[in-house]
């Protein structure tokens, strides 16, 4: 990286980066670690609890359901995908899973009064392919001792057809206590999916 595309950077400046002096390759592996709030209620006031990467990580495993929100651009995705990463070195024996919500828009709008296992066994991660049948059975093993992390990345960037589905999907997982989710969504969502999440 050169001095320029540093300084680009360092001010925050919006001009375009001369892309030709990047070194691509090193742009994946950067993250700006994030604090994430959230505010609860307790007795009549509200407290705010901030979370680093390792803090939420920490309550993944204490947690059904954890819902991120906020507004476009605030880099939930790379959060989550950072999540991701660290949930699979420090839980090498769990099934965790990354999924972009807007990668599979048709499956999710012709899942109806589907079993969410069966669901995401089948149709999103394709393991009733032919040559997976050990990855099926190591998959099925996990949901039975609970070992399994779905982190679903863009609740709001699917169609509103779709997002019914989406919804039953979240029931089905929160009445079967196998998995943990992870949610990422723009804040105009965030309250229809916490009074689905709020009534188990």
């Amino acid at each position: 990286m050169t001095s320029d595309v540093l300084y680009y950077l360092i001010a925050n400046d919006s001009s375009p980066i001369p892309i030709n002096n990047v070194n691509v390759k090193c742009l994946g592996n950067n993250y700006i670690p994030r604090k994430l709030s959230r505010k609860r209620k307790v007795d009549t006031s509200f407290v705010i609890d901030d979370f680093d990467d390792e803090g939420l990580i920490e309550k993944t495993l204490h947690e059904d359901i954890i819902l991120i929100s906020d507004v476009v651009g605030s880099g939930k995705t790379e959060t989550l995908k950072q999540i991701t990463r660290k949930l699979k070195v420090k839980y090498p024996a769990y099934w965790i899973s990354f999924l972009a919500l807007k990668d599979n828009k048709q499956e999710y709008f012709n899942a109806k009064n589907v079993d969410g296992k069966k669901f995401m066994s089948d149709k999103i991660l394709k393991l009733s392919s032919k040559g997976r049948f050990l990855e099926k059975h190591i998959f099925d093993f996990l949901c039975e001792n609970k070992r399994v992390i779905f982190l679903l990345d863009g609740f709001d960037e699917i169609c509103p057809d779709s997002k019914h589905q989406v919804i039953e999907l979240l029931k089905d997982f929160m009445k079967t206590p196998s998995y943990k989710v992870w949610v990422t969504t723009r804040e105009h969502l965030k309250e229809d999916l916490l009074k689905v999440l709020k009534s188990f």
